[in-house]
């Protein structure tokens, strides 16, 4: 397992883990919403974008990307928007190694946020020190919320 930065050729290699992640971590949860997301946010040109914007790290295994993290900003505080991991990999150290790379950039807070009813990111978060702050409403999801968590670094 390697864990490095990702660069811009990682693009299709990220949207190819986002085609196994996001319907197995969206899809119990609502299969229009993981459909959404994957529209949204997984396609080569937005996640290129994300990159180009913030920095990302991936884990890669025999040349497959299999975990994906990054880092931004929400209302001036460090957040890390994206936490995924190859649903065959769960389990493997994959999660824990990218939250260990986004918390040493993050500086003395980092905050996150999962969709509610993702109990397995709940208690992945929990089992980390992370403590929910609060939740936001989906405006075109309005049974779904943001769950937000934050936990104190220093």
């Amino acid at each position: 397992m390697t864990v490095r930065r990702a660069i811009a050729t990682d693009a299709a290699a990220i949207v190819a883990l986002g085609d196994v992640v996001v319907p197995a971590t969206y899809g119990p949860i609502d299969q229009g919403f993981a459909a959404h997301q994957l529209e949204q946010w997984w396609s080569v040109k937005a996640v290129g974008d994300g990159l180009e914007r913030l920095p990302h790290w991936v884990v890669e295994e025999d040349g497959a990307v299999t975990g994906v993290a990054n880092l931004g900003e929400h209302e001036g505080l460090p957040v890390m928007w994206k936490l995924y991991v190859h649903p065959e990999r769960q389990g493997a150290g994959i999660g824990s190694s990218l939250l260990t790379e986004v918390e040493a950039a993050a500086g003395p807070v980092l905050t996150l946020e999962y969709v509610g009813g993702n109990d397995r990111a709940a208690e992945f978060y929990d089992r980390r020190g992370y403590v929910e702050t609060g939740r936001t409403r989906f405006e075109s999801w309005p049974h779904l919320d943001w769950v937000w968590m934050r936990k104190d670094l220093a």
